[in-house]
């Protein structure tokens, strides 16, 4: 456990002319980090792309005021994303994307390495989306069947994880689309597998 790596940060450089390169504090890191060890840094990393050269099996990084600097979605944070979890596109994330109607097949172009676990989750995604819609269909039916009897549907339907969307179907006519705007990221969550990384 230490902190304050800031790999590659000019700053440091200028306040402390004897300041240690990246290249030798990865050689003291890797003195006396094993391949079974976890590394925690507890803020200031610095450039993400040196954490996978620290032997270490595991490495937990926390982000320090110098690390805020690192926008959401540059190349730096994916990296440093990477390099701690080697899981860049969990259930939370994918729901994330999805939710905010990301085209899964650029996503797969953009990242090649993991077009398989994209294509799964679109796949999933897709499944749900079936899902809702024939969930979507049943309660309108039912609607009508049971001469708009709400709670005869709601003993049809409540068991079922999507029994949400059969309930914001019915006396409307709203699209399938208009009623997944409702959908929260936690609730999709439960509706997919997470990708087994192996």
């Amino acid at each position: 456990m230490l902190s304050d790596t800031h790999f590659d940060d000019t700053d440091c450089k200028l306040m402390d002319p004897d300041w240690i390169t990246p290249d030798e504090q990865l050689k003291i890191i890797n003195s006396v980090v094993g391949k079974g060890d976890t590394f925690v840094c507890l803020g200031d990393v610095g450039n993400p792309k040196y954490i996978p050269m620290i032997k270490a099996r595991k490495k937990i990084l926390l982000l320090g005021n110098h690390d805020a600097r690192i926008k959401i979605k540059s190349p730096a944070y994916i990296a440093l994303h990477r390099a701690v979890t080697n899981k860049v596109f969990t259930v939370k994330r994918m729901a994330e994307l999805f939710l905010q109607g990301t085209d899964f097949s650029k996503l797969a172009k953009d990242f090649p390495n993991e077009a398989r676990i994209i294509k799964y989750y679109d796949w999933q995604f897709e499944e749900v989306t079936h899902n809702i819609n024939e969930m979507v269909g049943y309660a309108r039916a039912l609607y009508e069947e049971y001469d708009h009897d709400r709670r005869a549907i709601a003993s049809e339907i409540k068991d079922s994880p999507y029994a949400w969307a059969g309930f914001a179907a019915i006396g409307n006519d709203k699209s399938v689309e208009e009623l997944m705007q409702v959908l929260s990221n936690s609730k999709l969550e439960k509706l997919i597998a997470e990708y087994c990384y192996r």
